[in-house]
């Protein structure tokens, strides 16, 4: 999901930037930076079972780094394992 989900961003004009592995939360996820015209994005993706992802997206438009601006929010997330039982792998 990670790519097309890039694809789209830079469809839509915004650059994208690199890719590292990051823990939010607890659990690994694919983290990039997209630049656009207004705004900045840092992003989040990870896996939530073998049906679910989740998409944690950051946005700064004073051109600050995004990553930087969220990261005492994303220190201080949790997140519950989901509820459906076919979620889980």
């Amino acid at each position: 999901m990670l790519e097309p989900f890039k694809q789209g961003l830079k469809q839509n004009g915004l650059t994208v930037h690199g890719s590292s592995q990051e823990l939010v939360a607890g659990h690994s996820g694919d983290g990039f930076l997209a630049v656009g015209e207004r705004a900045q994005f840092s992003n989040w993706m990870m896996k939530r079972g073998p049906r679910w992802i989740l998409l944690i997206q950051c946005f700064t438009r004073d051109g600050s780094d995004p990553r930087s601006a969220c990261k005492e929010a994303i220190d201080r997330l949790s997140l519950r394992p989901p509820t459906d039982p076919k979620a889980y792998q």
